[in-house]
């Protein structure tokens, strides 16, 4: 079994270690790339995620305005076919009064 305390020991001026740490760092800065490409893709994902929200939302705003707008609408129809009733009774009532 070969231990880390057995290389070091068979090297000890660490010429394999020193000639195999450019693989390690090229292995290391390859890492460090993925690592950057993957926050990019994750923010740009996080980013359109965000405007898609954010438009669904704008459009649901649109469609309760829409529907508020409406409702108010249909409100004061009944309200004036309300009055125009109460105004109809009332001239009803003072025919059986008098």
């Amino acid at each position: 079994m070969v231990t880390l305390a057995s290389r070091v020991a068979s090297d000890p001026t660490r010429s394999g270690a020193l000639a195999a740490r450019p693989a390690y760092d090229a292995v290391d800065a390859k890492a460090a790339e993925t690592l950057e490409a993957l926050k990019s893709a994750i923010g740009l994902r996080v980013k359109q995620g965000y405007d898609e929200a954010n438009d669904v939302a704008i459009g649901r705003v649109a469609d309760t305005t829409t529907l508020t707008h409406e409702a108010a609408t249909q409100t004061e129809a009944a309200a004036i076919e309300l009055s125009q009733l109460s105004n109809s009774l009332r001239m009803v009532s003072d025919r059986f009064r008098h």
